[in-house]
């Protein structure tokens, strides 16, 4: 049904305290969400550390990646970032910041 309703806000990443006020289900598929984008970006741009990337997101389960999510956003003192830009940086701290290279 939310797929069929029409919009007319623009596109926006949820700001850190509206995303900690999300059920855990929905942090969860948000976090999968970013996850898909960096994904993709990272082949789509030809990035030499694609593979390393790909195989340090298969080595965590997604629902430890997410609380490693909530537990840094919490943690950070800089709540005016998009949550995707908290996820960046706990991706960078999970795999290493080379993938964004």
């Amino acid at each position: 049904m939310l797929a069929t309703e029409e919009n007319k806000r623009a596109a926006f990443s949820l700001s850190a305290n509206q995303f900690l006020k999300l059920p855990g289900d929905l942090q969860f598929f948000y976090v999968a969400g970013a996850l898909d984008g960096m994904t993709l970006l990272s082949r789509e741009n030809g990035l030499k550390t694609y593979d390393n990337f790909i195989e340090c997101y298969r080595s965590i389960t997604l629902g430890a990646f997410t609380k490693k999510v909530v537990i840094f956003i919490r943690s950070s003192s800089d709540k005016d970032l998009s949550v995707a830009e908290l996820i960046i940086q706990t991706a960078a701290d999970t795999c290493g910041d080379e993938f964004l290279k």
